[in-house]
C-alpha cells in the first residue's frame, strides 16, 4: 500500500523490501501464524508446510529457519491451533495434518513431535477437540473416527456408523458448553491416572494428572477475578489484509481491514511497557502513592497493622516489579531489544539490519498508514507541510475505495469505477508542487486525488464521515500522549533510543547533555503541536474548510453515531466522541438542537419520582457503543435567510416514524438518554442561578472542564420549561441507582453514560434528583477505587468495573466542584445519620461495615482535600462540616500518635482549626461565630458561642489548657479555659476568662482569603496576633 502513498521511501534503491525464507524443496501447500489466533504463541512464530513432507517453523523478525519437523510421509495439507482450553504442554503445541493420513501434534517449545496419530486408513476430513476430557478426535473420509488421547499419545477406541456421528455432535456442543460456561468443567484428573494404568504409561499419568489439577485450580482461580464476557473476547489486530476477488479470472484485489481500537491499544501498550512504575506515576498516569497515602488514614493505626500494611504495600511493590520485569521482556520480544555497551559492530551489521525488516514498528506504521489515507489533504496547506515534515505522513498518488462493516459483519464497499463520474474543479486542476517529482501519466491521477482529499472523500456518506474523523481524533490524541511519536524515520529512532534509555539506570543516562536534551524538548513540542494542529482541524475546522474548497454536499457527522460512542470503553475513541458531538451541537447552532431534541425527546424513557428503581423498561440496553447500519430517520436539508446561513448551517428536519422492532426502539431509546443528557449538560440552564452567591458562580464557571456553551438555551432545559431536564434527570438517575438485572447489567456503556452525564450537568439536574441518593449512588461504585482504576489520564481500557468506577470517581470530582457547599453539607448530614446508627447499631442489628460512608471513606477524604485545594475560600464557610467528614473517615488511632497537621494537613491550612495533641481536642472557628470542640477521647463535640461575627482565626497554648480566638468582624480577641469536674470526672465546661478589643483592620485586608489572621502562641500565657497588613500585637492571658 505504501508504493500509493508519495514519500522519501520510494526513492531507495531497495524499495519495496522483502523478506525470502529459504528452507522448503517444493511447493509450500499452507501456512499458519500461530499468534494470530491466540496470543500463547510467539509473535517471531511463522509455520509452512510443504510437499517435502516437512514442517517449517521460522522466525519472522530474524528471518531464519528455527526448527525442520520431518514426521510426516506425506504431502503437509493443513496446520491448526489446538483449543484454548487444552493442558499447558498440548497449549505450545500446533497440529498438522499430511496426506498419509497422518495427524501430530509439535511443540515450538520442546521442539519435537508430541503427538503421531498414524493408524488412519482413509484421507483425514475432520478434526474435533475435547480437550477437558484430553481427546482429539479424527474424522476420516469412510465415516471412521478415531478418538486419541493428547497427553500420552494412545489411541483410545475407534467408532462407526452412529456412534462416530454421536461423538463428533457432542463435540460441538461441548464447545458450545465450554464458550458458554467459561471452560470451569474440567475433566478429573483421575480420569489420567486410569488411562495410564491401561496403557502401561503410569509415571506420565501422574505426571499429567498433576499438572491438569495445577491448571483446574488456575482456571477457577482466574475465573473468579475476572468477567465472564471479557473472557470470551476474540482479540482484534489492527491491521487485517482480506482478499477479494468478483471473478474467478480476475486478479486477487486486498481489502485493508483497520480495527482502531486495537491500534490504539497496541500503540500505548508500547509507550507503556517501556515505563518504569516510577515513570508512571511521574507522567500522572497511575496514582497509587497518592490515593494509597490517603487510604491509609482510613486504617488502623497500630502497631500491628504497621506490620501487615508494610508487608503488604512490600508484596505490592515486588508485585509492581514484576509486572515491569515482564512488560520489559515482552517489549524486547516484540523488537525493542536492547543495544548493551558491550555489543561488538561486525560487519555484518547492515546486512543484519535489512533481515530485520518485520523487527521495525509495525503497529507506528499501520498508524502512518491509516493516517495518510484519512488526512484531509489540501484544505490547509500549512499544515499538509507540517504533517509531512515533522509528523511524517504521506500524501496519497490515487483516491482511495472506503468501506464500512455494518455490526451484524456486512460490508458496503466503494470500488474505484467510482473515480470515472468524478466532475474536475477548476480549482484542482492548477499544476501543484508534488507534480514535479511524478511521472507525467500520474499527474492527472494526482490532481484527481487532490480533489477526492479535500472534498469528494467527506460527501461520500455520513456514516464514513464519523467513523473516519473519529479514528483521526482519537489516533492524534493518541499519538500526541506519546513521546516523540513521529512517523520521521529520524524521530523514530530518536524516540526508540529514548526508549532504550528508560529501561537503563546508568551514570550516563544523568549525565545527558544539556544541549541535546532541549533540542529533544523543542522537537517534541512542536511533535505535539503538529498532532494538535490535525486533530483540531479534522474536530473543528473542517465543515468551513471543506465549504470553502467549493463542497456543497458535505455529509456531517451523525449525532447518534457519535451519541452511542460516548462512554466507549476505548478512552481514546471515547474522547474523540464527545469533542466531535460537542463541536457538533455547537455548530448546528439553536435551531439544529431544537430539531435533535424534537426527534429524539419522543424516545426519551418516561420515569415517575417514586417509582421504584427495580421497575423494568425498554431502555435497558447493553452495549449502546456498537452502532448499527438502519438509519432511523431522513435527512432533508432546509433553506434559511442568508444572514442565518453561516449560524444554523445544517438544520435538518427528522421524519418521524415508529421504530421497526424491539431492538431497534431499545438503540434509539440508549441514545435519546445520552443525546438529551448531552444536550442539558452543555446547553441547559442552571436552575440554581441567582445574585445570592456570586463568588459561587464564579468558582464554578472556574473549574468546569471547559466553558459551558449556554448563548441560547434548548427549550426544554430551561427554568421556565422545565419538562425535558426533568425527565432526562430521572431517567439518568434510575439508570445509576438501579440494581443490576439481565436487562441493565452492573457495568455497561449506558450506565457509564448516565454517571458522566450526572456529574457533567448536576447544576441542571440538581434541582429534581436527589442529592443524597446520587452521592451515594456514586460512592458505592469508588468503594474499590484504588483496587481497580488508574489516573483519568489512563489510556488502555480497564475492565467493565474498573471502568465504571473511573466514572464515577470523575463525576464525583464535577460534582464536587460545581457544588461544593451542596457536596459538603450533604456529606455531612449522611455522616450524622451513619453516627446515630452506629450508636444503635446492637439493638438495630446493622452491620456498619457495609454502609456505603464506612467502604468510600477513602474517596470522600479524597474529594474533600481536593475541594479545599482548590477552592480555599468556599470551604472556610464549612469548616464544621467537613471536620464532621475527616473525622468520620480519618482512624481515631492516627490522632492518637500524630498531630492533625500531620496526618491530614489540607484542613490545617485554615487558621479557624487548631488540635492539641496533648488533651486531644480539636476546635473549629465557624462562619455564624461559634466555636466546635471536638474531644477525640469521648468522640463528642460541644458548640460554644464565642462571637458575634465570623472566626478569623484560633489556637490551642502549648500545654493544652487555654485557647484563644479571634473575629476580625467584630475586633475582638478571647481567651477561653476548659475546666472539668474533680478527677475528669462529670462534663467539661469551657468559659471565657478575659477579652481583648482589637484594632479594626482595612476592609480590601480582611476579606483578601490569603492573608488571614494568624494566632502564634508565644509560651503558655502569651499570644501573638499577626494581621494581614503584617502589625504583630502581643496579649496576655
Amino acid at each position: 500500500m505504501l508504493q500509493l502513498l508519495h514519500g522519501s521511501h520510494q526513492q531507495y534503491d531497495d524499495w519495496p523490501p522483502h523478506q525470502l525464507l529459504v528452507g522448503h524443496q517444493g511447493r509450500v501447500n499452507c501456512l499458519l501464524y500461530p499468534n494470530h489466533v491466540h496470543p500463547r504463541y510467539e509473535k517471531s512464530h511463522l509455520l509452512s508446510g510443504g510437499e517435502d513432507f516437512a514442517v517449517c517453523l521460522w522466525d519472522l523478525y530474524a528471518g531464519t529457519l528455527l526448527h525442520r519437523f520431518c514426521v510426516h510421509a506425506g504431502e503437509i495439507t493443513q496446520l491448526l491451533v489446538p483449543p484454548n482450553t487444552c493442558s499447558p504442554r498440548i497449549l505450545k503445541c500446533i497440529c498438522s495434518v499430511g496426506s498419509d493420513h497422518s495427524v501430530t501434534l509439535l511443540s515450538l517449545a520442546e521442539r519435537k513431535c508430541v503427538v503421531l496419530a498414524s493408524r488412519h486408513l482413509f484421507p483425514v476430513t475432520n478434526i474435533k477437540w475435547r480437550p477437558l476430557d484430553d481427546f482429539m478426535i479424527i474424522g476420516c473420509s469412510d465415516g471412521t473416527v478415531y478418538v486419541w488421547q493428547m497427553e500420552t499419545g494412545h489411541l483410545d477406541r475407534v467408532l462407526q456408523g452412529m456412534n462416530a456421528e454421536d461423538v463428533l455432535n457432542a463435540c460441538d456442543e461441548n464447545t458450545s458448553n465450554v464458550v458458554g460456561g467459561e471452560g470451569l468443567g474440567l475433566a478429573n484428573p483421575a480420569v489420567h491416572l486410569l488411562r495410564g494404568l491401561r496403557s502401561r504409561n503410569i509415571l506420565s499419568a501422574i505426571r499429567h494428572a498433576t499438572q491438569r489439577g495445577i491448571h483446574q485450580l488456575q482456571q477457577l482461580h482466574h475465573s473468579s477475578h475476572h468477567d465472564g464476557h471479557e473472557l470470551n473476547k476474540s482479540r482484534a489486530f489492527p491491521l487485517l489484509i482480506q482478499g477479494l476477488r468478483t471473478n474467478p479470472k480476475d486478479p486477487e484485489s486486498h481489502i485493508l481491514c483497520f480495527d482502531i481500537e486495537a491500534l490504539i491499544v497496541q500503540l500505548l501498550s508500547e509507550e507503556y511497557s517501556a515505563m518504569s512504575p516510577g515513570t508512571l506515576e511521574a507522567q500522572g498516569l497511575i496514582n497509587n502513592t497518592e490515593y494509597s497515602k490517603v487510604a491509609a488514614l482510613t486504617q488502623s493505626a497500630s502497631p500491628d497493622a504497621h506490620k501487615k500494611i508494610a508487608g503488604f504495600i512490600g508484596k505490592m511493590k515486588e508485585g509492581v516489579d514484576s509486572v515491569h520485569t515482564r512488560l520489559q521482556q515482552k517489549a524486547e520480544l516484540a523488537g525493542l531489544r536492547l543495544n548493551t555497551g558491550d555489543a561488538k559492530v561486525s560487519g555484518g551489521s547492515n546486512e543484519m539490519s535489512r533481515t530485520k525488516i518485520c523487527e521495525a514498528n509495525l503497529t507506528m506504521e499501520i498508524a502512518q498508514l491509516l493516517l495518510s489515507l484519512l488526512h484531509a489533504w489540501g484544505l490547509d496547506p500549512d499544515l499538509d507541510k507540517v504533517c509531512e515534515g515533522k509528523l511524517g505522513l504521506l500524501r496519497p498518488m490515487v483516491p482511495v475505495s472506503f468501506g464500512v462493516v455494518s455490526k451484524a459483519g456486512h460490508m458496503s464497499l466503494m470500488l474505484p469505477t467510482w473515480q470515472l463520474c468524478v466532475e474536475r474543479k477548476e480549482q484542482f486542476s492548477a499544476a501543484l508542487s508534488i507534480d514535479s517529482s511524478l511521472p507525467k501519466e500520474l499527474v492527472a491521477l494526482e490532481r484527481l486525488t487532490r480533489q477526492f482529499t479535500a472534498q469528494t472523500h467527506w460527501e461520500l456518506s455520513t456514516s464514513l464521515t464519523t467513523n473516519h474523523l473519529i479514528t483521526i481524533i482519537s489516533l492524534s490524541s493518541t499519538l500526541m500522549s506519546m513521546n516523540n511519536a513521529s512517523f520521521v524515520a529520524e524521530q523514530e529512532r530518536n524516540r526508540k533510543l529514548q526508549r532504550g534509555q528508560s529501561f537503563r539506570n546508568t551514570a550516563n543516562t544523568l549525565q545527558k547533555d544539556e544541549a541535546v536534551e532541549e533540542i529533544m524538548t523543542a522537537q517534541q513540542a512542536q511533535i505535539k503541536q503538529g498532532w494538535s494542529l490535525l486533530a483540531t482541524l479534522h474536530c473543528i475546522l473542517l465543515p468551513d474548510k471543506v465549504i470553502q474548497a467549493g463542497g456543497k454536499n458535505f455529509k456531517r457527522p451523525q449525532v447518534e453515531m457519535m451519541a452511542r460512542r460516548w462512554q466507549h470503553h476505548c478512552l481514546e475513541v471515547r474522547e474523540a466522541a464527545q469533542a466531535l458531538l460537542l463541536a457538533e451541537l455547537g455548530r448546528i447552532g439553536s435551531k439544529g438542537r431544537k430539531a435533535l431534541v424534537d426527534y429524539w425527546g419522543q424516545y426519551l424513557p418516561v420515569f415517575q419520582p417514586s417509582e421504584s428503581a427495580t421497575t423494568g423498561n425498554t431502555n435497558n440496553t447493553g452495549t449502546p457503543q456498537n452502532t448499527g447500519t438502519t438509519q432511523s430517520l431522513d435527512q432533508v436539508p432546509v433553506s434559511h435567510e442568508e444572514e442565518e446561513d453561516e449560524e444554523e448551517e445544517g438544520i435538518e428536519e427528522f421524519s418521524f416514524r415508529k421504530p421497526s422492532s424491539a431492538s431497534e426502539l431499545k438503540r434509539k431509546q440508549t441514545t435519546a438518554v445520552v443525546l438529551m443528557g448531552v444536550i442539558g449538560a452543555e446547553f441547559g440552564q442552571d436552575v440554581s442561578l441567582d445574585t445570592k452567591h456570586p463568588h459561587l458562580q464564579a468558582a464554578r464557571a472556574h473549574n468546569r472542564d471547559g466553558e459551558r456553551r449556554k448563548s441560547s438555551v434548548v427549550e426544554g432545559f430551561g427554568i421556565g420549561n422545565n419538562n425535558l431536564a426533568r425527565h432526562t434527570s430521572l431517567a439518568l438517575t434510575h439508570l445509576l441507582l438501579a440494581p443490576p438485572s439481565p436487562k441493565l447489567p452492573a457495568h455497561t456503556a449506558l450506565r457509564r453514560a448516565a454517571i458522566d452525564l450526572i456529574g457533567r450537568g448536576f447544576t441542571v439536574w440538581e434541582a429534581y434528583i436527589d442529592v443524597s441518593k446520587v452521592l451515594l449512588g456514586l460512592l458505592e461504585l469508588c468503594c474499590d477505587a484504588d483496587k481497580l482504576v488508574p489516573s483519568m489520564t489512563y489510556g488502555l481500557p480497564l475492565t467493565p468495573a474498573a471502568d465504571t468506577c473511573r466514572t464515577a470517581r470523575h463525576a464525583l470530582t464535577l460534582i464536587a466542584s460545581a457544588r461544593p457547599d451542596g457536596f459538603i453539607t450533604t456529606m455531612a448530614r449522611e455522616v450524622a445519620r451513619y453516627n446515630t446508627l452506629q450508636q444503635n447499631a446492637q439493638t438495630l442489628n446493622v452491620n456498619l461495615s457495609n454502609y456505603v460512608l464506612h467502604r468510600a471513606k477513602t474517596e470522600i477524604l479524597r474529594v474533600v482535600d481536593l475541594l479545599i485545594e482548590k477552592m480555599h475560600a468556599e470551604m472556610s464557610s464549612l469548616l464544621i462540616e467537613m471536620m464532621d467528614i475527616i473525622l468520620h473517615c480519618v482512624d481515631p488511632g492516627h490522632l492518637k500518635v500524630k498531630p492533625l497537621s500531620d496526618v491530614f494537613p489540607a484542613i490545617t491550612r485554615f487558621n479557624q482549626v487548631s488540635h492539641c495533641p496533648t488533651t486531644r481536642r480539636i476546635a473549629v472557628g465557624a462562619k455564624k461565630g461559634s466555636i466546635a470542640l471536638y474531644e477525640l477521647r469521648s468522640s463528642k463535640c460541644q458548640m460554644i458561642p464565642a462571637h458575634n461575627s465570623a472566626i478569623s482565626a484560633l489556637a490551642f497554648s502549648p500545654d493544652g489548657k487555654s485557647l484563644v480566638s479571634y473575629s476580625c468582624g467584630e475586633n475582638k480577641l478571647s481567651f477561653w479555659q476548659t475546666s472539668t469536674g474533680m478527677f475528669g470526672l462529670g462534663n467539661s465546661q469551657t468559659r471565657c476568662i478575659k477579652t481583648y478589643s482589637t484594632s479594626p483592620i482595612a476592609e480590601m485586608s480582611r476579606l483578601n482569603p490569603m492573608r488571614m489572621p494568624k494566632l502564634v502562641w508565644i509560651n503558655n500565657k502569651t499570644v501573638t496576633l499577626m494581621l494581614a497588613d503584617g502589625s504583630e500585637t502581643r496579649y496576655n492571658i
